[in-house]
């Protein structure tokens, strides 16, 4: 007897995929979470930290900033894991250990180009507006650090994708 829900299922899964990867060339696919609007929902981290100079105590835009980090992130990683099993260009049989290292790369990938490089770079670039700004200017250095996103944000993808064709050069861990 067919299962109706095995065919519906696939075909979500493989509209998801498709939805969250764009072909660039006739080969290459970007992913959807790598292209500039939807890439700066992934830089809340470092949003949250220029935030955290202008708060005396903690407030609610903090959390939702390391919230919509943390959920791009996860979604991002899982797109990743769908892609890679459904995708054309896999093989028909991909094994738990190249979803893993699937797994494994986009959240390397994403801990240093979304977390932590840039929330270092944002944090040291607000202290060093603060020591620098007078007393009553308190919002001017979260304004800078918030500017400064997305002036670090595109080099040090760059940066960290080197790294990571670096690590790995046959390219199990590249993030799509």
């Amino acid at each position: 007897m067919p299962q109706p829900w095995k065919y519906r299922d696939s075909n979500c899964i493989l509209k998801f995929s498709r939805l969250c990867s764009m072909r660039v060339n006739n080969t290459d696919t970007v992913s959807l979470f790598r292209t500039i609007p939807f890439r700066y929902l992934g830089c809340g981290f470092s949003l949250a930290e220029a935030l955290y100079f202008s708060q005396d105590e903690d407030h609610w835009s903090i959390d939702v900033a390391y919230t919509v980090s943390g959920t791009f992130i996860l979604c991002h990683t899982l797109s990743n894991v769908i892609h890679a099993k459904i995708s054309e260009f896999a093989p028909r049989n991909v094994g738990p250990l190249t979803l893993l290292s699937v797994t494994i790369g986009t959240l390397l990938w994403e801990l240093l180009s979304s977390v932590l490089l840039p929330s270092i770079i944002v944090n040291q670039i607000c202290s060093f507006v603060q020591k620098r700004c007078p007393d009553d200017m308190k919002l001017l250095p979260t304004l800078v650090g918030a500017l400064s996103i997305p002036i670090v944000s595109y080099p040090l993808d760059a940066i960290v994708d080197l790294f990571m064709r670096i690590l790995t050069p046959n390219g199990e861990l590249i993030n799509r």
